[in-house]
C-alpha cells in the first residue's frame, strides 16, 4: 500500500503547486515511510533469520513433550503396580494378622494343657517347667512364647522317659521312690515289705498302696538295686498304675 502511495504522491505534487512547508511536510512524510519499509524489511529479515532457529526450538519442545508424555505413561504404570503392590501387602499383613491370632490360640490352648501337667508334678521335676510356663502364659512377645512352647514340649519328652529317684513319705512311712517320668512312680519301704504305686495330679501326687499277692514289691526292689548298682540290668517284672479315676479313688498323701 505504502509502495503505491508513493508515485501518487509524486504525480499530485508535480500536478499542484504546493507551499514550501507543504513540500517539507510531505519530505517528512516520505521519510517517514521509507523508514517504515525499511524497518519491516528488517523485522521480516530478523523473522526469517530466526525461523530455523524457532523450528529447532519447536523440535525440541515436541521431543520434550513426547518424553514427558511416556514418563507420564511409565509413571501411570507403576503408580498401578504399586498400588497392586500395596493390596497384595496389606492382604499379606491381614493374612499375618489372622496367623498370629491362630498362633496366639493355640499357644493360650498349650498353656491351658501344659498347666495342670507342671501342677502334678513333684517339686524336682517342676522346676524346669515353671520359667517356661511363666514365659508361654505371660509373655508379650508371640516369638518367646512360641520358643517356651517348644522348649516345654522337649522338657516333656525328656522328663517321661526320665527315671528319677526320690524318697517319698505316704501315709507317714518314708518310701525309696523311683518317677518314671511324670507318668507313674513306684516306691517301696526301706523293710521292702509295703510297696506303692504313684500317679500325677493337680493336688500332686497320689498313691495307691500294692498288695503283696497282686502287686509284688520284689521287682520294685530289684528296680530300686538295679538304679543303685547293686545288680546288672536285667528285665524286670513291673507293677503298673492303675487308671486315673481308680488312683483318685484311693487318696493318700504327697511326697
Amino acid at each position: 500500500m505504502r509502495h503505491r502511495l508513493l508515485p501518487l504522491l509524486a504525480c499530485l505534487l508535480l500536478a499542484t503547486p504546493l507551499p514550501a512547508a507543504s513540500l517539507d511536510e510531505l519530505e517528512r512524510l516520505a521519510q517517514q515511510l521509507n523508514g517504515l519499509r525499511q524497518q519491516r524489511q528488517a523485522e521480516m529479515q530478523e523473522w526469517l533469520r530466526q525461523q530455523p532457529m524457532l523450528q529447532e526450538q519447536r523440535e525440541r519442545l515436541a521431543k520434550t513433550a513426547e518424553t514427558l508424555a511416556r514418563k507420564a505413561d511409565d509413571l501411570a504404570r507403576q503408580l498401578h503396580s504399586q498400588t497392586a503392590e500395596n493390596q497384595r501387602l496389606r492382604q499379606s499383613l491381614l493374612s499375618l494378622d489372622g496367623q498370629a491370632d491362630a498362633l496366639r490360640r493355640l499357644l493360650d490352648q498349650h498353656a491351658a494343657h501344659l498347666e495342670p501337667f507342671v501342677a502334678s508334678l513333684p517339686e524336682h521335676l517342676r522346676s524346669p517347667f515353671q520359667p517356661l510356663l511363666d514365659t508361654l502364659r505371660d509373655h508379650d512377645d508371640l516369638l518367646q512364647r512360641a520358643k517356651a512352647a517348644l522348649s516345654a514340649d522337649v522338657l516333656v519328652r525328656k522328663t517321661q522317659t526320665t527315671l528319677t529317684r526320690a524318697s517319698v513319705v505316704i501315709d507317714g512311712t518314708l518310701h525309696r521312690a523311683v518317677f518314671i517320668g511324670y507318668l507313674y512312680a513306684l516306691a517301696l519301704t526301706p523293710d521292702g515289705l509295703r510297696a506303692a504305686i504313684g500317679r500325677p495330679s493337680p493336688q500332686g501326687w497320689h498313691w495307691t498302696q500294692l498288695r503283696q499277692q497282686t502287686s509284688p514289691a520284689d521287682g520294685i526292689r530289684q528296680l530300686l538295686d538295679t538304679l543303685d548298682g547293686k545288680r546288672p540290668p536285667a528285665i524286670i517284672d513291673l507293677p503298673t498304675p492303675p487308671p486315673p479315676a481308680a488312683t483318685q479313688d484311693n487318696a493318700s498323701t504327697q511326697p
